[in-house]
């Protein structure tokens, strides 16, 4: 028998600051729990950081875009049970692009927009790349960016989304390919 559903909160309150669990609700470790399942502590953050930084700087400051892509894996791999790998995922689907993959590229992005429906970055980028390098899906381009850009107005500017979010080139010449259209 299910138990009964507990009322939900509005959105609105959820806002607000967020209270820390009690410790009741602590994630088990791995002597409590009789083994594995314990939460990456500190260090696995900030090295999965560190992945990421070095990543970014190799795209944004040296153009390395082989090492980036194995640095986003790297941290994919290693980390992939924080949070943070979604960057990872991200960064690796574009550089895969940015290397000449196509549709490893395509394949692992629709990957993540259906895992992560809502993702901005997912769908400006699903959306600059099916418009570039598959022009019989320019309607579902079209719809990709209309998701994205109801999250995010920033993907429209390429120079943010280069700045910002790191961007190969190749992505990037994508995206302002797609909103020359408009």
């Amino acid at each position: 028998m299910r138990a009964p559903a507990l009322p939900r909160a509005p959105l609105a309150a959820a806002a607000g600051p967020v209270e820390p669990l009690p410790p009741s609700f602590a994630a088990p470790t791995s002597a409590s729990s009789g083994g594995g399942g314990a939460r990456p502590g500190a260090s696995a953050t900030q090295a999965a950081l560190t992945l990421l930084a070095a990543a970014r700087e190799a795209v944004d400051d040296a153009g390395e875009h082989q090492r980036a892509y194995e640095l986003y894996g790297r941290l994919v791999r290693e980390h992939g049970d924080l949070e943070l790998s979604y960057y990872g995922r991200v960064g690796r689907a574009l550089q895969a692009y940015q290397l000449g993959a196509v549709s490893d590229s395509l394949l692992a992005l629709e990957d993540e927009e259906a895992a992560l429906r809502g993702a901005a970055e997912v769908h400006a980028a699903l959306a600059a790349l099916l418009y570039t390098e598959r022009p019989s899906l320019a309607p579902r381009a079209e719809e990709e960016w209309a998701i994205a850009s109801s999250f995010d107005k920033r993907y429209s500017d390429p120079a943010w989304v280069a700045a910002n979010k790191h961007w190969p080139p190749r992505a990037v010449a994508a995206l302002q390919r797609f909103l020359a259209l408009s």
